[in-house]
């Protein structure tokens, strides 16, 4: 694959894996606080659109995992060949 593809790709699992985040903290703070910052950030838009990118983030995220897995294993040796 070309650099340049690759790191557009990156640049694109960074994006999805904060927005996936983000989501994440969000929902925590409603369920412990009963806060939602989505809903303090953008209270005159429609939030609706903004938790349906959020899901889709959160499912590419878990698209993602395994090509992190392969990206974190490159180059390793396996234990039992150490010596």
């Amino acid at each position: 694959m070309q650099e340049s593809k690759r790191s557009t790709l990156t640049a694109i699992a960074d994006v999805v894996w904060l927005v996936a985040a983000v989501g994440a903290i969000n929902w925590g703070l409603v369920g412990l606080f009963d806060f939602n910052v989505i809903d303090r950030l953008f209270t005159d838009r429609p939030t609706r659109f903004l938790y349906v990118v959020v899901g889709l983030c959160g499912l590419a995220a878990l698209l993602l995992i395994p090509l992190l897995r392969v990206k974190t294993t490159v180059g390793r040796r396996p234990a039992h060949s150490r010596a």
